[in-house]
């Protein structure tokens, strides 16, 4: 229901940084106004863009003076990020993959513990959610192993912050520089859209690129680079122009088989200390286990010495099929191939613990219905969105569970996005 927007102009004092990346304030109508490049405790001028009867959207004007002392002085560390105002008012022309590169680390850090608070206390009915301090990186650049470029008029680049204008880049300072280095490696005739995956296991040397297109779309590929080349089809196909048809990576030694298309966590550093956390959740020496959407097996595999018997729940053929690789050796692992909820609903038990990891839609409502009907002692909900956690978290304290510890874990710097390791116990 847009009411207006354009050339408006009103004066906010920022007061909170809201999931999403944009601080969040209160114009003298009442409305709460979004505000991209805004930081809290700044008054800001700001231009609404889109106007609605109870919030609004808008960029900065100028930059607010005084400025917050979370904000970096000077220019960001990419230029392809640009700067604010500029940045809101052009977004065509900057990239759209980093959203903070103008905010402190340590700041980013302590917005993400607060995004996952406040989500939890108006979403989920917890009215003191039990958030610790965001676990951060030493260094939070050069992190990413795995990124995804689109083919524009000018090469490859990465879609702008209009989400749809692609922007050429020259190099991603939040990639690894085994992943950026691929990028610089590879010259292909591609139509424009065509997105490329490039891959790296940081641990272990290993790289593969992954053409997202049908086999007709890519005339010719030139890499100059070591490094396994697929091209995976829209209808799940995966062929091999060079190379293996898998990835290669380690987390705590452990070696894992990663197919082209399969998930798997983009920072190989912070995914260490996000088992760690899972693991820390788990008893000493445990009964039964089920991992739902558990991927190529990464939490199934480096939990499985804490417990007697694990079932690792994955829908994904692929995945499930690299999961048989990695779990080699553990005899008491046990792969079923199905969604989570027909998982559940075949194994009918109630385990000691249920490790989840689902997608950004979250748990479905026949995964929390079974939970309950066969309840665990203890859930871990690994989580990428805080409105969808929030939203299963106060459907799992209305069955008998309590919020005992909320974790975030940053696996995005300079962006957003925000990791979290949530335990909720029985009474």
């Amino acid at each position: 229901m847009t009411a207006g927007g354009g050339d408006s102009v009103v004066e906010v004092d920022l007061e909170g940084m809201a999931h999403g990346g944009a601080a969040f304030g209160r114009a003298a109508d009442g409305r709460v106004v979004f505000v991209g490049g805004g930081l809290p405790g700044e008054s800001a001028a700001v231009v609404l863009t889109d106007v609605h009867e109870r919030f609004a959207h808008g960029i900065l004007s100028a930059l607010p003076d005084p400025p917050s002392p979370d904000r970096l002085a000077g220019a960001a560390p990419c230029p392809h990020f640009g700067a604010w105002p500029a940045r809101g008012r052009s977004p065509a022309g900057a990239c759209g993959g980093c959203q903070w590169q103008h905010v402190r680390y340590d700041a980013q850090l302590r917005f993400k513990a607060d995004v996952l608070r406040d989500t939890l206390r108006r979403i989920g009915g917890i009215a003191d959610p039990p958030v610790r301090p965001t676990l951060g990186m030493p260094d939070p650049w050069r992190y990413r192993n795995q990124i995804r470029v689109r083919s524009g008029p000018t090469g490859l680049g990465f879609v702008a912050a209009d989400d749809h204008t692609v922007v050429a880049i020259d190099a991603c300072p939040i990639a690894h520089p085994a992943v950026d280095a691929l990028r610089a490696a590879l010259d292909a005739d591609l139509p424009p859209g065509t997105e490329v995956t490039l891959r790296a296991g940081l641990a272990t040397g290993d790289r593969m690129i992954v053409f997202h297109a049908p086999e007709d779309a890519v005339d010719w590929i030139e890499v100059e680079i070591d490094a396994s080349v697929v091209l995976a089809r829209p209808d799940g196909r995966v062929d091999v122009a060079a190379g293996r048809p898998f990835l290669v990576e380690a987390v705590e030694d452990h070696i894992f088989v990663i197919p082209p298309t399969a998930f798997f966590q983009v920072n190989t550093a912070m995914a260490a200390v996000l088992v760690e956390q899972v693991r820390q959740a788990c008893p000493a020496h445990g009964g039964t286990l089920i991992d739902l959407y558990s991927g190529v097996g990464l939490f199934a595999v480096r939990l499985a010495e804490r417990f007697r018997e694990v079932f690792a729940v994955e829908d994904n053929p692929a995945s499930v099929a690299a999961a048989v690789d990695n779990a080699a050796g553990l005899d008491h692992v046990t792969l079923l191939e199905a969604d989570a909820a027909e998982g559940l609903a075949h194994l009918a038990l109630g385990a000691d613990v249920v490790v989840a990891d689902p997608p950004r839609a979250g748990l479905s409502a026949d995964v929390v219905r079974l939970l309950k009907q066969h309840p665990p002692d203890t859930i871990i909900y690994v989580s990428c969105e805080p409105s969808t956690l929030a939203r299963d978290v106060r459907q799992l304290v209305s069955g008998g569970w309590s919020l005992v510890g909320c974790q975030p874990v940053d696996m995005f710097p300079q962006t957003y996005h925000v990791e979290s390791v949530s335990v909720l116990r029985r009474a």
